[in-house]
């Protein structure tokens, strides 16, 4: 619309075209009043960095491998009773977000005795080790990420963590291993959420002298297709009374079964290992075991029949040994239908 054309009649064209700018121009308004509040910028930046499930770095540019001390204060004693090679190149954090921020590929966290508060989900997305220095109890990692579905993922091909307490306040999993292989020792999983350690299709567990405990509902959860190996830990104070209508009743360990395949029926899933674990006490079943299809199963635990002899007669990739339970309140062992074919019409 030119200027000769200002006092006359605006057409519907015009009219149109006035209406768009001025959207984009409140648009670009309200998006400058929500950067000027440095709370909404906090805000934004946090749920940029705590969604989806993080990109690798890979190795560190020069190729160099650091092991990362955390602690407060440091003295020249600290560092000598790790007895490093000479030739490890180390790196000083006072905060774990920092040193998590500065790791590559094969690089090595050391942990000292302390509380180490985090805000955010921990995203272990590159091969790298966390461990603490000295008994596990006195060093604690607390994550506090009450809205959140988890405080710790796991996603690379090789992660370990050791030696450390492990405590979060989250609505879903505190571990969650989507992918990779993630290796747990000697840590105590204090969970303050529905699941203590999840175990997603495809990815690998490995877990051995850990203690995991405080679950609502379940304290290891084996989805179909997992790969786990459970060994010498103790398993307790999960549950809280029954479970909604719509979920499954609560377990110390759940574990999901695949369906039979039509191609080749008699194709194990990944094996699954559990030896030497103190099962219970738990306000939840010991071990529960979902099956797509009732009629593949055939379960009998008479009193006169070891539950192991019993789980390895029908589910043969699920290899127990010396597993003890203690007091669940639902029952040790249970096999019950996949929630996927319960029907909730």
């Amino acid at each position: 619309m030119g200027a000769a054309d200002s006092d006359s009649e605006l057409d519907s064209n015009d009219v149109l075209e006035c209406a768009r700018r001025h959207e984009e121009l409140d648009a670009l308004k309200r998006s400058i009043q929500v950067m000027e509040n440095p709370m909404m910028r906090q805000t934004i930046c946090f749920r940029a960095s705590t969604t989806g499930p993080g990109v690798p770095k890979g190795p560190r540019p020069d190729g160099e491998r650091v092991t990362h001390l955390i602690s407060d204060k440091m003295t020249v004693g600290m560092v000598t009773n790790l007895g490093l090679p000479p030739e490890t190149t180390i790196q000083y954090h006072t905060s774990l977000q920092v040193a998590l921020d500065n790791t590559f590929e094969g690089d090595t966290v050391l942990l000292f005795p302390g509380r180490h508060v985090l805000s955010h989900p921990i995203k272990l997305c590159d091969p790298i080790t966390i461990r603490g220095v000295g008994n596990p109890d006195d060093v604690t990692v607390e994550i506090m990420v009450a809205t959140m579905q988890f405080a710790i993922l796991c996603s690379s091909f090789h992660v370990t963590m050791s030696d450390l307490t492990l405590q979060a306040s989250c609505l879903g999993s505190t571990i969650n291993v989507t992918c990779g292989w993630t290796k747990l020792e000697k840590c105590r999983v204090k969970c303050g959420g529905r699941v203590g350690v999840k175990v997603q299709p495809r990815a690998v567990l490995t877990m051995m002298q850990c203690e995991v405990t405080g679950a609502t509902q379940r304290g290891i959860d084996l989805e179909a297709g997992c790969e786990a190996e459970i060994v010498d830990n103790v398993i307790h104070g999960h549950g809280s009374g029954p479970a909604p209508g719509y979920v499954s009743e609560p377990a110390a360990i759940r574990v999901q079964t695949l369906k039979p395949s039509q191609d080749s029926p008699d194709t194990l899933p990944p094996p699954l290992v559990f030896k030497h674990n103190r099962i219970g006490p738990n306000i939840a079943y010991g071990l529960q075991i979902l099956v797509d299809q009732m009629e593949h199963c055939c379960l009998e635990l008479n009193p006169g029949t070891p539950k192991e002899h019993a789980l390895r007669h029908n589910f043969r990739w699920i290899i127990t040994e010396g597993n003890t339970f203690v007091e669940n309140a639902l029952g040790d062992v249970e096999i019950c239908p996949s929630i996927e074919t319960i029907n909730f019409d």
